[in-house]
């Protein structure tokens, strides 16, 4: 459809077209990458397993590749204990997160990854 359309289009506003796709389950994204040239963002220990089978390689990651969240409140308004525990919980859980991704940053760095499924099929005889 983009081919047909390119006669009559800006052909800088063209080359910005992309394609995205949102979804809210894991397991279709990772399908949708596994059967596809799609790619994703996805923070690696989702997507552990398919890189120990070798389905999926890392491309590598940017220093700038980063989620920043915070905590917010009411200004003016005490905690709650219930909230002071759930916010001790979440950044307990952040720092053991963050510690597991720099582990498997290291060990699935574009460089040390083997070469792809491509190269390591079988070629058909004509």
């Amino acid at each position: 459809m983009l081919v047909a359309q390119s006669s009559s289009i800006d052909p800088l506003a063209l080359a910005r077209t992309r394609s995205a796709l949102e979804c809210h389950s894991l397991s279709v994204i990772k399908h949708i990458v596994q059967n596809s040239a799609a790619i994703t963002a996805v923070t690696l220990p989702c997507i552990v397993t398919e890189l120990e089978n070798g389905q999926l390689l890392t491309t590598g990651a940017e220093p700038w590749l980063f989620v920043r969240c915070e905590l917010v409140r009411l200004k003016g308004h005490p905690m709650s204990s219930a909230a002071l525990r759930l916010s001790e919980l979440i950044v307990e859980v952040e720092r053991a997160a963050s510690k597991l991704e720099a582990q498997l940053a290291g060990s699935w760095e574009p460089s040390s990854q083997p070469a792809p499924a491509a190269s390591r099929t079988k070629r058909r005889r004509p």
